[in-house]
């Protein structure tokens, strides 16, 4: 009898728990935003600058892109979250977007830069080829090749399909945002 009411509290809190897991998938928000938004409770949010990535963007304009690690308390309950904030100012600083990635995305995101560094652009391709990286949020990392020439980019919400998100990125730059993750990394 005992074995049966505890597998009838377990099932639920199973199913529940698979439930917000998919619910973070399927809406492209990261859990650092879904608890940085949350209500009923007092937030402090902490932007701590790591670096930029400054060069020509898409279609040739000019951006900034901000590295911050991104540290959310809930200062009654005493719980923290942290991840990477990126904040992209593009058309000359007078638009910026946001992207997030979650403190549980930046190894696996670090993995796939130097994958994409090491085996991926020193591979020539004669049709036109993507390989990407994506988070959970909607944060992806990846290249494509054009005309036997690879392209690498990161796309701070590639769940809204628009330019404005998407960050050409030089070999230099890469090495940067690796540089810079792995900051953030050692100060999780």
């Amino acid at each position: 009898m005992k074995r049966i009411a505890i597998t009838l509290l377990l099932v639920p809190i199973f199913v529940f728990g698979q439930q917000v897991k998919d619910t973070a998938k399927k809406d492209g928000v990261t859990n650092i935003e879904r608890f940085s938004e949350r209500s009923g409770t007092l937030i402090q949010r902490e932007f701590i600058d790591v670096g930029s990535i400054a060069s020509s963007g898409f279609l040739g304009s000019a951006y900034r892109c901000e590295v911050q690690l991104f540290i959310t308390t809930d200062l009654i309950n005493k719980i923290t979250s942290k991840g990477v904030r990126f904040e992209y100012h593009y058309s000359g600083g007078k638009d910026t977007r946001l992207g997030y990635l979650d403190a549980d995305e930046i190894d696996e995101t670090m993995k796939a830069i130097k994958i994409i560094q090491t085996e991926i652009l020193n591979k020539k391709v004669d049709n036109y080829t993507e390989v990407f990286f994506s988070s959970r949020g909607g944060f992806s990392f990846g290249c494509n090749s054009k005309m036997q020439k690879w392209e690498i980019y990161m796309d701070l919400n590639s769940n809204s399909r628009s330019t404005e998100t998407l960050v050409r990125l030089t070999d230099s730059e890469v090495e940067k945002l690796y540089l810079y993750l792995q900051q953030i990394k050692n100060k999780l």
